[in-house]
């Protein structure tokens, strides 16, 4: 039996018992007996994509759906680099991944050998964990090893904080598991001792749960047992069903109205619990010269939010006292935040709801609530003129999707427009997001490995610059199946921009494009060229027609909505001169 390839089954099966179910590979030489044991495993699904930064995503997309480690397989030298931005995001969203790179053998480095360089820790401290396996080595002591290993890196990249591991795996030639193999290779019992290895069976393991301090728990309880206007602010989740109902059932036990982002798996819900006042135009509310109705304290939940109007008015009252509830400790970047709560996020919200006591200023909340639907009024007003709109089309593609679909909402514009200006209280829908790094690399790959893990639809909605930073992905999203859409708002360039300081600056003016990045280009011809179906749309009905047909299209479809290039500006000023005409709210301190 050939001992590299007894090894790498080896490795493989241990991986497959420690949970892991999916694996991308993208091609190469080296890799071929870690290619092989995955390919043979009939446990698990293979997805071949070529690009490894593509691949990346793609499993950093799958891992966001499932909640499950998925492994990254490719050859040496510069292969494993590209996976480092799907690496960063998962590190900083903390979401599991395995990055498994084949290498050479210790004899080849630092000797000019073609396609080698160092892979020790290639990710750096933004790997939770790194392995290196040496060269395949069956003996009794080694097989353990290997399979140890694989057992480790998964527990490691399930937490306690998930995250990328790498593990570095050496291999001499011949690599392909029929090859006659040179004298030195051949083992005639390595058979018996893998048989005997497997018989040992594999260490069960548990990724352990950070429970937060009762101290800490208890310093948050008396300061709500204080508040009479206490707010919950909820930013980028990937919330499952139990943080979600303990968030609820805090909200609805203590009557601190919530404040939920596009993106902390909170807003989108058909559920929402009688007692909970949930505020979903709040990023629009915040705009408004009006005076917001300020709280006596605020409870964030997850990363900090993405709108900035949010950020502002941290920054401008800083002394509100402001407790963080999540996983990781000091996510805060105005850094005033008064408190942290750090571990698991149900489990603390659980407790804080029976323990805590509290009495909501009554018409602080009415006030609350009414400045918030003075602000979903002013939205509906900047959207009547019947032109398309870029954050029309968000609501539209909201509005199209089925219950329990997932969205996908790119960086710069798209995921403003979804946090700031879409409203649905009666649909289930999961929203993804690359919010860890705000990047705009990978968001076609990353919703296409969503849609290779979810029996339900999923649309993506980016900017056209984004699509053009990720347009080989298309080839990934043709393999999945549909009902698939990819949505992109063309509006010829960057034009988040034009809504920021940059944009009135007199020195950048002359070079304004450096930012802008116009380019005059359609997307029919890239749609054509990987197969998918294709719909362009210059208003609100064709749109509306556009994504009926594409959640019933037998194959992934891309929708290009044309929009002027000074639109996000536009409907920025004309939801502040709504804003400006709507009425004040009554009652509540401001």
């Amino acid at each position: 039996m050939n001992r590299t390839s007894a090894w790498c089954e080896l490795f493989v099966d241990a991986l497959v018992h420690a949970g892991v179910r999916e694996v991308v590979i993208s091609p190469g030489s080296r890799s071929t007996p870690l290619v092989w044991a995955f390919a043979a495993n009939g446990a698990l699904r293979v997805h071949s994509v070529v690009d490894e930064r593509a691949a990346g995503f793609f499993a950093l997309g799958m891992a966001k759906v499932s909640g499950d480690p998925v492994a990254l397989v490719c050859t040496s030298g510069s292969a494993p680099a590209h996976y480092f931005p799907a690496v960063l995001e998962a590190s900083v969203s903390r979401v599991p991944l395995l990055v498994i790179a084949a290498d050479r053998p210790l004899v080849l480095q630092d000797v000019g050998a073609n396609q080698t360089v160092s892979q020790r820790s290639l990710f750096g401290e933004h790997a939770r964990w790194f392995a290196d396996l040496g060269e395949p080595d069956a003996t009794l002591r080694g097989l353990r090893m290997v399979k140890r290993v694989a057992l480790q890196a998964v527990a490691r990249a399930r937490g306690p904080v998930p995250g990328p591991v790498q593990i570095n795996a050496r291999f001499r030639k011949p690599l392909e598991p029929d090859a006659a193999a040179p004298a030195e290779h051949v083992d005639a019992g390595v058979a018996e001792r893998v048989i005997a290895v497997r018989r040992e069976g594999f260490a069960f393991h548990r990724a352990p749960v950070v429970v937060a301090d009762d101290g800490a728990v208890d310093a948050l309880r008396v300061a709500i047992g204080k508040a009479r206007r206490g707010l919950v602010v909820a930013g980028p989740l990937s919330a499952d069903a139990r943080t979600r109902r303990a968030v609820f059932y805090f909200c609805a036990h203590t009557g601190f109205p919530l404040v939920a982002e596009a993106t902390s798996q909170l807003r989108f819900t058909a559920d929402v619990p009688a007692g909970v006042t949930l505020l979903d135009a709040f990023d629009a509310a915040l705009r408004s010269s009006k005076g917001l109705p300020v709280p006596d304290l605020v409870i964030q939940v997850g990363r900090p939010p993405t709108s900035g109007a949010w950020e502002r008015f941290v920054a401008a009252h800083a002394s509100i006292p402001r407790w963080i509830v999540g996983d990781v400790e000091f996510e805060d970047p105005a850094q005033t935040a008064q408190g942290f709560v750090v571990g698991d996020t149900a489990r603390a919200f659980e407790t804080l709801a029976h323990r805590a006591a509290t009495k909501v200023d009554g018409a602080w909340v009415k006030s609350l609530v009414e400045h918030d639907r003075n602000a979903a009024h002013a939205l509906r007003a900047a959207s009547a003129d019947g032109a398309i709109a870029e954050p029309v089309a968000m609501q539209a593609v909201v509005d199209a999707l089925p219950a329990g679909a997932v969205l996908s909402v790119g960086n710069s514009l798209p995921v403003r427009w979804a946090d700031a200006w879409v409203t649905c209280r009666h649909k289930d829908l999961r929203v993804l997001s690359q919010r860890g790094l705000s990047g705009i690399d990978g968001l076609v790959a990353g919703a296409a490995g969503a849609r290779a893990a979810s029996v339900d639809p999923v649309a993506l909605v980016l900017g056209d610059v984004s699509l053009l930073h990720d347009l080989g992905s298309l080839a990934v999203v043709r393999a999945q199946a549909a009902p698939f859409l990819v949505v992109v708002l063309n509006n010829d360039g960057g034009h988040i921009f034009d809504t920021l300081p940059a944009a009135r600056s007199e020195a950048l003016r002359p070079h304004f494009d450096l930012w802008t990045t116009p380019h005059g280009l359609r997307f029919d011809h890239a749609a054509a060229m990987f197969g998918l179906g294709y719909s362009r749309a210059v208003d609100a009905g064709g749109l509306a027609r556009a994504l009926a047909d594409g959640l019933e299209a037998a194959r992934p479809t891309l929708v290009e909505v044309i929009v002027s290039s000074d639109n996000a500006r536009m409907c920025l000023e004309r939801l502040d001169a709504a804003l400006a005409e709507s009425p004040p709210a009554s009652n509540g301190a401001s």
